[in-house]
């Protein structure tokens, strides 16, 4: 029978070249960069157009806000140069030169009753005087050039229209519902200005008894040689219906418009919100109340949503000039336009640029994943291997067929297991041996120090026992159980406080030196040079170096020496007592 023919060998791919395959299968990630950037450019050009267009917007809005503003001021002021009305106000100012203070007090509080109680002859002065009649006439329109009448915006607007003499007093009005007296009034104090005069605009702000959100506006009666205020004029103004001819008319697209607010983010005029409401988005404001044109990319639209959107913005250069002076605020134009429909061209092209890529993405994906999971798995294998061989719980060798470096690597982690299984059971047999060597010192230590016929005390560095010999249980009656931690001096509760003073320094002093080596041992030893115990001692010293302590009705001569500590710990000290009570006895009797 013929023999097979021996197959040939597979050649192995690299793992580089899986892996560049891989990358090239799975190309959705340079589809998906190019449409993001393809829409972020798209994005950048709309907005900045965008934002351009509502740039200029805003500026022109401004500028024919501002020229609204400043007609309705020339209009205003020519009512503050009025002849009659200097000539009136001059007088009076005269008059009330005259007065004491005290008498002018009396006199304004006896008008303030008078006109709160409708007085016919003051409401007929006030309402119906020369004054009044000027008044009427300036908000009918027929005051003027007939040519050029007060605009019917400015007369509907107009919701309230008087006169006051630097007193503050109501010198003549179109309404009999006001107060009397207004020199404590902002607007009256911002205009009269300590006699100077400046026109003041005050703050939208709601009206309860007109029912609707006013502004003010209020100028100065200057005197016919222009030196000092000798009134002020005072209009007050529906907001909304002031600024909505020239604001709500400017729409584009159908969301896109204009609204006017101040620099607190309340609403003067805006087609959308009503007016006196506030911006819901307080981040926009700062954004939005420069002191200079421009636009802005805002986190939402200042209506409520929460949509990112394009914003346009000019300040009202030349009003602002006063209202910063009157209520050190500011007014500024506001253009916008919803994200939806500022975005809409650009949102569609990728719409379908989006749908077909995503064709391409999910074919590639699918490829990318099988190919992916083919390299992955042994990976995945070689990850676990891994892991129990950290834990020491490998123990089957490692097999995988994938004809690469990842086979190969799955050898050399056999191979590596194997390795560190045998140093492993080196390392468990040295430390089995160390261990039971360390327990035979530990036991014949223990022996040893039993077998010593002398007391030998183990005392840590908080000065309580940490270990006592069988010497030590006999001669001071103890167990093992009850002496263990127990304070060296709750033993030697009998010493005097002298000679547990002295002790405790000789003990500490002990602790702080380092242990003697074997070189030193044959030094003359003291009561605190750190030694071993067991070194043979002349016990019959006397003089000075003779150190006794009396416990429990018996004297004992004793000795410290020094304890090596474990680490992390500091020394303990060592107290080596011997039984002199006999030999003290006899000597006692020589004597």
């Amino acid at each position: 029978m013929d023999n097979p023919e021996p197959k040939p060998a597979k050649r192995k791919k690299g793992l580089t070249k899986k892996l560049v395959l891989s990358m090239l299968l799975v190309g959705a990630l340079p589809l998906i960069i190019g449409l993001l950037l393809a829409f972020y450019q798209g994005t950048q050009e709309i907005r900045e157009v965008n934002g351009s267009s509502f740039e200029a917007l805003a500026t022109e809005t401004a500028r024919k806000l501002d020229l609204v503003m400043a007609d309705e001021l020339a209009r205003t002021s020519l009512l503050t140069t009025d002849v009659k009305i200097i000539a009136r106000l001059e007088d009076i100012r005269d008059a009330l030169s005259e007065l004491s203070p005290q008498e002018l007090a009396r006199t304004l509080t006896q008008e303030q009753e008078a006109w709160n109680a409708k007085d016919a002859d003051m409401l007929q002065r006030i309402l119906k005087g020369p004054f009044a009649e000027i008044l009427q006439s300036h908000v009918g329109g027929t005051f003027m050039d007939p040519g050029h009448p007060i605009p019917l915006i400015t007369r509907s607007a107009t919701r309230g229209l008087f006169i006051t003499d630097r007193a503050g007093r109501v010198a003549a009005s179109l309404d009999s519902e006001i107060p009397y007296l207004h020199r404590e009034e902002v607007w009256w104090q911002g205009a009269f200005h300590n006699g100077v005069g400046q026109p003041y605009i005050g703050q939208v702000a709601f009206d309860s008894r007109l029912g609707v959100y006013t502004f003010t506006l209020a100028l100065p009666i200057m005197d016919s040689l222009r030196y000092e205020a000798i009134g002020v004029l005072h209009r007050i103004y529906d907001a909304k219906e002031f600024f909505a001819p020239s604001i709500d008319i400017i729409r584009f697209g159908k969301t896109g418009h204009v609204m006017l607010i101040d620099s607190r983010g309340v609403v003067l005029s805006c087609p959308i919100l009503p007016t006196g409401t506030s911006i819901t988005d307080t981040r926009l404001i700062p954004l939005v109340t420069p002191l200079k044109a421009g636009w802005t990319p805002a986190p939402s639209d200042g209506h409520g949503g929460t949509a990112a959107s394009i914003i346009g913005f000019a300040p009202l250069s030349n009003t602002n000039q006063i209202t910063k002076f009157s209520t050190g605020q500011t007014w500024h134009m506001f253009v916008w336009q919803s994200s939806e429909e500022v975005f809409a061209p650009i949102e569609h092209f990728f719409k379908w640029t989006a749908a077909f890529g995503l064709l391409g993405v999910a074919l590639l994906v699918t490829l990318g994943y099988i190919a992916a999971n083919r390299i992955a798995a042994p990976i995945r294998r070689l990850q676990e291997a891994a892991r129990q061989i950290g834990r020491g719980e490998y123990r089957e060798p490692l097999t995988l067929s994938t004809g690469d470096e990842i086979e190969e690597l799955a050898d050399e982690v056999n191979r590596m297991n194997q390795q560190l299984a045998s140093q492993f059971a080196g390392l468990e047999s040295q430390v089995e041996l160390k261990t039971q060597e360390v327990k035979y010192l530990e036991e014949s230590t223990i022996k040893i120090l039993d077998n010593v016929p002398d007391p030998v005390l183990m005392i840590g560095p908080d000065e309580h026992i940490e270990y006592v010999n069988k010497a030590s249980k006999e001669a001071f009656a103890i167990t093992n159980g009850e002496i263990i931690g127990t304070p060296l001096f709750q033993i030697f509760s009998s010493l005097d406080p002298a000679t547990r003073d002295r002790l405790k320094q000789e003990m500490h002093a002990v602790q702080v030196m380092e242990p003697l080596s074997s070189d030193n041992t044959k030094a003359q030893p003291s009561n605190t040079s750190l030694q071993d115990p067991l070194v043979p001692m002349n016990w019959a010293q006397s003089g000075t170096n003779r150190q006794e302590i009396r416990v429990n009705q018996r004297t004992f001569r004793y000795r410290w020496f020094g304890v090596q500590a474990r680490p992390g710990r500091e020394p303990s000290a060592g107290l080596v007592l011997r039984d002199t009570t006999e030999e003290s006895i006899l000597q006692d009797r020589v004597i």
